[in-house]
């Protein structure tokens, strides 16, 4: 049905908004927060100008997303009155709350999607996309562009939707509104007419090929408009170089061309033309000049490719040559840390990293180098155990591949750095011991507790700094390496029976460490019990599988539960119970069923977790696990990374998993 535009008609005027507020009974109604009591107040002050109350309007009524509160769907039709209002101060703003519901209301699911709030929203808006097919014309540029990335998101009458933004184009003045135009074109193209695409692409092509400040834009709307097509990389690397090109008429916060070659992994998405970018990006010095932008981007190839670093690694290498810029450096030598057991032919280069006059490069150099566990690193990793300098601080940085992607400024803490030299533990252990002995903070012996429980044998030097942990408030740190090295820790055993026939609050965990020393399972059998709903249940499940066959009773609960509660196998507690109860009763046959739930998402392309985890446990069923043999195969053999986290962390991760699907099959 083709839309009617409606010219003449009269909106309410604000007064009318005021009495259309008032008119609303807003405490039966709810948004993300409870009774909507607040929702005039705010819709008032809006009005009047107060850009907090527009935030707070944003953040109560959209909030998240995922569903549609009865307050959004009745303070929408007043929104779109406001963004219609020229006299309306923070009309933009405005637009962008109703864009995320145009948004939400193409994206949502069901039940949420048919829910009476989300429908009655639905109505609304479709009834308002002559009004904001109108503002396209409006005499704020602002309001332009916030129009046509609007209606772009529109789940319905793209066709039509799509003929406005063109001809809008063709009259527009402002370069800003003409590239986002063009852009907008191509964010329909899902919704688009199969016979309209074609055309709408070669238009926007031929409309921008000789204005500079738009060609790009209308080479990523063809791009999208043509999916299946090869994207014509070339013709877009000569419109990022082109001087004409305006950066923040594309992206605001863009200084440079160069700055929006993150920018456009959004917009193209091919890993084959994010490749061919990020090459040019380092080989092209007015580009790469920009920094930040273009080695994240870089990062983020090495970060889903596992086939990209041979392409890349040679042109990033080059960029750690004294001449070039302190930041410059920084950024390649974070790169070829993150780039993990890939950097292995650059390590010559990486011990004059290391010691790089620059402190944030020399950091990463000694990371990168400690990350192949090359000894030549010792010396350095020693200075930053005892904190001088004070290279790597005591804490984790973890976020997902899909949110802030690839961070430069994101060194791993000392735990994460010391861990890979498990092979040279021997000489760190002094330094090791000497840094436990003095330090105070939790966070700090956290993450020393850690690198020892990871060196295995070697830790037992450390055993009189572990027990005068025992006597603090970190038993459990101590417990974790005491546990862990068994009966090398035999002289530690009177004392953790005392905690653990204690009331302290580590007991459950000084009597697992008790039973990994000496093999008496009464202390912890004592303590054990099973929370029915496996909630905070994974350690002390971890724990009861070393108990072997005395844990038998134990092992019937788990059976019980996890039959009983199949949405918990891909958990860490339904994980943790299904491995112990395979170690205490050696039949694998509940065990593999959970891992198979586990390891599920391999086989879509996705990690979690806890997938990693099931793949630790893998290994030890040997033969029992040989279903599993194509899964993993098929997860050593893709070119792609399996990711979870962001940054160099993802990488490592995926290392991991390629490293345990080779052990898991050698043991098969």
């Amino acid at each position: 049905m083709a839309l009617t535009l409606l010219g003449s008609v009269a909106w309410p005027t604000v007064e009318q908004m005021i009495a259309a507020i008032e008119a609303v009974d807003w405490p039966t109604l709810a948004h993300a927060y409870g009774p909507a009591t607040d929702t005039a107040g705010y819709l008032r002050a809006a009005l009047a100008g107060d850009s907090d109350a527009v935030s707070k309007l944003g953040m109560s009524l959209y909030h998240q997303g995922g569903c549609v509160y009865s307050a959004g769907a009745a303070a929408v039709p007043i929104l779109i009155d406001m963004a219609c209002e020229s006299a309306v101060v923070h009309r933009r703003r405005v637009l962008g709350i109703l864009t995320k519901f145009a948004r939400l209301l193409r994206d949502i699911n069901e039940p949420w999607r048919t829910y009476a709030a989300a429908l009655e929203l639905r109505a609304t808006m479709r009834i308002a996309l002559p009004r904001f097919i109108e503002l396209l014309d409006d005499a704020d540029p602002g309001v332009r562009r916030m129009a046509a990335g609007l209606v772009a998101v529109y789940d319905s009458d793209a066709d039509q939707i799509a003929e406005a933004l063109r001809r809008r184009f063709q009259i527009e003045t402002d370069y800003p509104v003409r590239v986002t135009l063009l852009l907008c074109l191509g964010e329909l193209s899902a919704e688009l007419s199969a016979d309209v695409r074609p055309g709408l692409a070669t238009w926007a092509v031929e409309a921008s090929e000789t204005d500079g400040r738009a060609r790009l834009a209308g080479l990523i709307a063809r791009h999208r408009l043509t999916p299946d097509s090869a994207v014509d990389a070339d013709a877009v690397f000569a419109a990022l170089a082109d001087p004409a090109l305006v950066a923040n008429d594309y992206f605001v916060k863009a200084e440079s061309a160069g700055g929006l070659v993150r920018w456009l992994v959004r917009y193209i998405d091919d890993g084959g033309f994010q490749l061919r970018l990020a090459t040019w990006g380092l080989r092209n010095e007015e580009i790469r000049a920009s920094g930040a932008p273009v080695f994240r981007q870089v990062g983020g190839v090495l970060l889903r490719s596992r086939v990209a670093a041979s392409a890349l690694l040679p042109d990033i290498a080059q960029l750690l040559d004294r001449q070039q810029a302190a930041e410059t450096r920084t950024a390649a030598a974070h790169l070829l840390a993150a780039a993990g057991q890939s950097a292995q032919p650059y390590a010559d280069l990486l011990l004059d990293v290391a010691h790089d006059p620059d402190d944030a490069v020399a950091t990463r150099g000694i990371w990168a180098l400690a990350h192949l566990g090359d000894p030549r690193v010792i010396p350095d990793l020693v200075e930053a155990i005892d904190g001088a300098p004070a290279r790597f601080a005591f804490s984790e940085n973890h976020y997902q591949a899909d949110t802030l992607g690839f961070m430069l400024t994101d060194v791993p803490g000392l735990a994460d750095v010391l861990t890979p030299m498990r092979p040279h533990a021997d000489a760190l252990i002094p330094a090791l011991r000497r840094r436990l002995a003095r330090e105070t903070t939790t966070p700090g012996l956290y993450h020393l507790t850690e690198v020892l429980a990871a060196y295995g044998p070697a830790a037992a030097a450390a055993l009189p700094e572990l027990r005068a942990l025992l006597a603090g408030a970190d038993v459990r740190l101590a417990c974790n390496v005491l546990g862990n090295l068994g009966p090398d820790a035999a002289e530690a055993a009177e004392e953790l029976h005392g905690i653990g026939a204690s009331s302290h609050q580590d007991a459950a965990t000084a009597a697992w460490a008790y039973l990994r020393i000496t093999g008496d399972p009464e202390l912890f059998l004592r303590g054990a019990d099973v929370d029915p709903d496996l909630i905070r249940s994974a350690p002390q499940f971890r724990q009861a599988a070393d108990l072997g066959p005395h844990g038998t009773e134990l092992a019937e609960r788990f059976a019980t539960i996890l039959n009983a509660k199949r949405s918990y196998w891909q958990s860490w507690p339904g994980v943790e119970a299904a491995h112990a109860h395979w170690r205490i009763t050696s039949d694998p046959t509940l065990c593999l069923d959970v891992f198979d739930a586990a390891l599920d998402p391999l086989r879509h392309g996705r990690l979690l977790p806890i997938s990693r985890q099931a793949l630790r446990y893998l290994p030890e069923l040997g033969s029992a696990a040989a279903a599993f043999r194509p899964l993993l195969e098929q997860t050593m053999a893709s070119q792609e990374r399996l990711l979870y986290s962001g940054g160099w962390r993802g990488i490592a991760e995926d290392e991991e998993v390629v490293s345990l699907a080779r052990a898991a099959i050698a043991a098969m």
